[in-house]
């Protein structure tokens, strides 16, 4: 299950406007104990609809520009973009905690393109290792 905060790292979208796309519909969570949760098929519907996935993609696009014509706050930071097959609900997870985790600046998303993922990384050279060791224990 993810929460709120964790769709809004992920998607890299403020909380308005996952509250604004769970009143439209355009989102489906279940509220536990005051707090929303959602499932890895809630999250799935939702990349599905095709202007999440533009917009998704546009956003991942322009922070990559950004940051390699030296227009970004990570300015001295490590670059790392990967496609790889679709990961468990497991695995995003733990990549996903792990980010939470750093203390450095940094920029992660994860977005599905056809039957991949692409996951684009800028952050610490070490972090940056760290996460792709991570990912690399998904194909093992």
């Amino acid at each position: 299950m993810y929460r709120l905060p964790d769709l809004m790292k992920m998607f890299d979208i403020p909380e308005r406007t996952i509250r604004r796309h769970l009143s439209l519909g355009i989102l489906s969570g279940s509220k536990v104990g005051g707090s929303w949760r959602f499932s890895e098929e809630d999250v799935k519907q939702y990349l599905d609809q095709n202007q999440i996935t533009k917009s998704q993609s546009k956003s991942a696009t322009n922070k990559v520009f950004d940051f390699i014509n030296g227009v970004s706050n990570l300015k001295d930071k490590t670059l790392v973009s990967l496609n790889q097959p679709i990961m468990t609900e497991a695995k995003v997870k733990e990549l996903t905690d792990f980010v939470n985790t750093l203390s450095h600046g940094f920029y992660f998303n994860i977005s599905p393109h056809s039957n991949l993922q692409n996951i684009t990384f800028i952050g610490d050279f070490e972090d940056a290792i760290h996460l792709t060791r991570l990912m690399q224990n998904n194909h093992e």
